[in-house]
């Protein structure tokens, strides 16, 4: 008895200070607000993005060739020899210590002409690379949007069921305050009493329990926020189921604006530019180079003390390639490859994206009949539990018809809330397949 009482009071203290901690003022996160929030400071988010830059600053012509490259070049030779020279007279001159100095500078341009048009190629498919950097961007977004509306949902569902359980503990200790009555003026005998406190230290339970998950929840939530895992903070129910098209609509919609769909279609298109790369490497390369240098070299041995030039001087090269072991050919083979790879992975998602659409319409239709179906079971549980609850006042009632009404109205309210939420995660999947959930977000698809 006194083990069953000792329990009871640290359960009812545990309560009362998690309800003056969540009476203390806290932030109002709206869904909206935490959208922002992730599409801002995100890490994640942040490093899809200075990837896509990356991939944005490689686009220049210079970079595929496009441009001619000069370059700068000079430089200085000494030497210092024992020089002997033998002539056909068959005299010989020998000088010790003869230094020569070689002096020169240039400045050199080059420019390739034509080669297949291979660097042409090269630069289209930089500019896919940039474009399909966006795309990973918007994927990896679209990845942190899904995570964090679960997450939010998963923390207003708690707070529910939170609720819930508050409410259970409230009635449990109402029930208990009567059976003590009962009790003192010999109505009701001790067991009665301890089923009441056993019922209350259950419900307590519960709501230590619950807390802890909002805690864990709202540190998970923190994360995609980006911000300190331990701001604590509260959030929005859920709003209005939104308006959701016909199946076919929705397929419609999900083809064009799908982001699997989008990067499956650039990772084609880039297989297609290397195949055209691979067969320009076939043609000749037609190369232009010019030069501007001064050379000079001084000798004190030899015929020729000073020899020095200036001037230009200009080419053109032709390059064929004639064998290089079968390489070229093999490029060519595996870009077709690449692309028919490329094509049945495009049909392969088309197909999951249609699967998976239907099958998200259909749960989203029937999580709203059981949200219905929980809601009504909901309205007659509370009807029970009021006419029991009349009836037990009245001690026309048990214990045990008591606690089972109260558990029933508590399974009826924590099943309306889970089936209201589970209709809200299959609207998400709808919202996501068809690329809505990304283009509602704050900042669209940036």
């Amino acid at each position: 008895m006194k083990r069953i009482h000792f329990i009871y009071l640290i359960a009812i203290t545990g309560v009362l200070f998690l309800g003056q901690q969540t009476s203390q003022a806290q932030e109002k996160l709206t869904l909206q607000q935490a959208m922002q929030m992730a599409s801002q400071q995100n890490y994640s988010l942040k490093r899809a993005r200075e990837q896509a830059r990356i991939a944005q600053n490689n686009v220049y012509q210079g970079n595929a060739g496009l441009l001619p490259t000069v370059s700068l070049q000079g430089g200085i030779n000494y030497s210092n020899n024992n020089s002997t020279f033998e002539f056909a007279s068959g005299d010989t001159q020998s000088q010790n210590g003869a230094v020569s100095v070689g002096t020169n500078a240039s400045i050199r341009a080059d420019y390739v002409l034509y080669n297949g048009g291979v660097n042409k190629r090269n630069y289209e498919s930089l500019k896919l690379a940039a474009e399909q950097g966006n795309i990973a961007t918007q994927q990896v977004k679209q990845n942190v949007l899904v995570g964090l509306v679960a997450s939010y949902y998963n923390i207003a569902e708690l707070q529910e069921n939170y609720r819930v359980a508050l409410e259970a503990v409230k009635i449990s200790k109402d029930r208990l305050e009567r059976a003590k009555k009962r009790q003192e003026f010999g109505t009701s005998n001790s067991i009665n009493v301890l089923n009441s406190e056993v019922s209350l230290n259950n419900d307590n339970l519960t709501v230590v329990q619950l807390k802890q998950q909002l805690r864990n929840a709202k540190r998970n939530l923190n994360v995609f926020l980006g911000r300190d895992i331990n701001v604590d903070f509260t959030v929005d129910s859920p709003g209005e189921f939104k308006a959701i098209a016909s199946l076919d609509k929705l397929k419609d919609e999900a083809y064009s604006k799908n982001v699997q769909l989008k990067n499956i279609k650039y990772t084609q298109l880039t297989s297609e530019l290397n195949l055209r790369i691979a067969q320009g490497s076939r043609m000749p390369t037609v190369a232009l180079n010019a030069s501007y240098g001064f050379n000079r070299s001084q000798n004190q041995a030899g015929f020729i003390l000073v020899n020095q030039s200036l001037g230009l001087s200009a080419g053109l090269t032709i390059t064929y390639p004639l064998f290089d072991g079968g390489i070229r050919r093999k490029n060519v083979q595996n870009s077709k490859i690449s692309i028919d790879v490329a094509k049945t992975q495009y049909e392969e998602i088309k197909q999951q994206i249609d699967r998976d659409i239907t099958n998200a319409y259909a749960n989203y239709e029937n999580n709203l009949n059981i949200l219905k179906l929980n809601q009504q079971n909901e309205v007659i549980a509370q009807k029970n539990f009021d006419a029991i609850k009349s009836s037990y006042n009245l001690g026309q009632s048990t214990n045990t018809a008591f606690r089972e009404a109260q558990l029933g109205l508590i399974r009826a309210k924590i099943n309306a809330i889970n089936a209201k939420f589970r209709a809200k995660f299959a609207e998400m999947s709808v919202l996501l397949l068809t690329g809505r959930l990304l283009e509602e977000s704050p900042g669209g698809k940036k």
